[in-house]
């Protein structure tokens, strides 16, 4: 994307509940940005509100000089690719059917499909590394694999911007890096720009050029993961106490949570006699 995207205070609102607050930031062309925040942070409302799938309750996002709101579907589906957290589990087509789908903007008027789209579809499931479940029917496919299978359709869009919303919540480690891997390989060689929701904080850092935190709907931080990722937002922003670190090869920071002390002993235990540092009894005696 040669565009910066400009969000200019966005809010949104589900009836009276309101989600964003006042939301501005741009989004540089060629970058990868992390979006963090808690549950319930506003992380999938504001991808949605990128992807143009939701209408902002006041404020405007902007593409270089155009409102997103303003551009025809198709040109919007050749801009900007979405991948949600989950697919219907149970869609009656193949996956190399579902993958075609993400050539829909480019078919002509009579929707046929050309040499060129197909091997498209077959370059993004050789990508996304599915294509030899290319026959699979989708319904068949585990979670980590349908994942990866909507991934695929998203790359077969050929968009600029790619938004992602917690791509690797049903993966295990090996995909999740995968799949971040080949985010990064996008973004550098054909300088797709990627904003991802994502709740690991340690491939936060790994992989976003920049992170956004997100705090009740609020803008709380913006910045590289150095500047970010302190101690200090962790505490204030999840509530939890986490020491931080830095990679000795990467310079990178990377996060360990502190446990939590133990609680103070049970007045009542002692007065009955029992040690109050010994593990609970279940179901508890009395």
């Amino acid at each position: 994307m040669k565009e910066p995207v400009a969000v200019q205070d966005l809010h949104f609102s589900y009836g009276e509940k309101e989600i964003l607050k006042g939301l501005s930031f741009e989004i540089r062309p060629g970058e990868i940005l992390g979006i963090l925040g808690p549950n319930a942070s506003g992380k999938t409302t504001l991808i949605k509100n990128l992807a143009g799938l939701l209408t902002p309750s006041r404020g405007v996002i902007r593409i270089g000089s155009r409102e997103l709101s303003s551009l025809p579907r198709n040109e919007r589906a050749r801009s900007i690719a979405f991948v949600p957290q989950g697919e219907e589990p149970f869609l009656p087509f193949s996956v190399e059917q579902i993958v075609m789908m993400g050539r829909a903007p480019y078919l002509g008027l009579w929707g046929f499909e050309s040499e060129a789209d197909r091997k498209k579809a077959q370059d993004a499931m050789a990508d996304a590394d599915v294509h030899h479940l290319r026959d699979r029917r989708f319904s068949d496919l585990s979670g980590g694999e349908r994942q990866r299978v909507i991934l695929a359709r998203a790359l077969a869009q050929e968009a600029s911007l790619l938004l992602l919303d917690e791509p690797t919540s049903h993966l295990d480690l090996h995909y999740q890096i995968q799949l971040l891997e080949l985010c990064a390989r996008l973004n550098r060689e054909q300088k797709i720009t990627v904003v991802l929701s994502i709740h690991d904080l340690n491939l936060a850092c790994l992989y976003g050029h920049r992170l956004l935190i997100l705090k009740e709907g609020g803008l709380f931080a913006l910045g590289e993961p150095r500047g970010v990722m302190t101690s200090a937002m962790i505490r204030t922003v999840y509530e939890t106490d986490a020491s931080i670190g830095f990679h000795t090869d990467s310079g990178l920071p990377y996060t360990l949570p502190i446990r939590l002390a133990p609680a103070k002993p049970d007045a009542s235990a002692q007065n009955r006699g029992e040690n109050p540092d010994s593990p609970p009894r279940y179901p508890p005696s009395g």
